[in-house]
């Protein structure tokens, strides 16, 4: 429904919290009646909580060819980012393989990632003594198109995970569709 944004002064430390409690809420004219929750904002390791948007685009790609997907993350500055662990899941039938590459991303200054592949998934983690900061690519997921697709034929990306250091910042997905187009030649 929303989300709440909160910044943290510069003197709060790791661990301390504070409680929210709704004080009003209501749907339309009082119909539904909402059962209300409250909660606590903790401060994390980074100093900060909050969520980081992370995606993968909807792409065209043409029968038997590669393609070079970013995966884009939101504003990283602050935040502490010293690691961060995703697996991606994706159709065998339309994708025969996928790798990664980092180069002019923002995971270049920590070098190569570990990398894991099933036949129907990726799982790439990295980590560093300086925190990333900035936003854009994140890092590139190289996928080479089965030459047996037909036209029309498509392939979610799912993010089946993704975690930056332990869980903070977390994470707001937005998976990603390679769908196939026609070679002319």
């Amino acid at each position: 429904l929303l989300y709440l944004g909160f910044r943290v002064s510069g003197i709060a430390q790791t661990g301390s919290s504070c409680s929210l409690s709704f004080v009003d809420f209501a749907f339309n004219q009082g119909q539904p009646v909402p059962v209300l929750h409250n909660g606590t904002f903790t401060v994390g390791e980074g100093g900060v909580t909050g969520d980081v948007t992370v995606s993968l685009p909807d792409t065209v790609i043409l029968v038997g060819t590669s393609a070079s997907l970013p995966v884009r993350v939101g504003d990283l500055t602050g935040l502490g980012v010293l690691s961060y662990e995703f697996t991606v899941g994706f159709d065998a039938s339309i994708i025969s393989s996928v790798d990664v590459s980092i180069a002019g991303s923002l995971a270049e200054v920590w070098g190569e990632p570990e990398v894991s592949t099933t036949q129907t998934s990726i799982t790439v983690g990295s980590s560093g003594s300086g925190a990333l900061t900035g936003s854009g690519v994140l890092l590139f997921l190289n996928v080479q198109v089965a030459g047996t697709v037909s036209e029309g034929d498509s392939s979610q990306l799912i993010f089946s995970s993704f975690r930056f250091n332990r869980g903070n910042p977390s994470a707001q997905l937005s998976h990603g569709k390679i769908r196939i187009a026609k070679r002319y030649d």
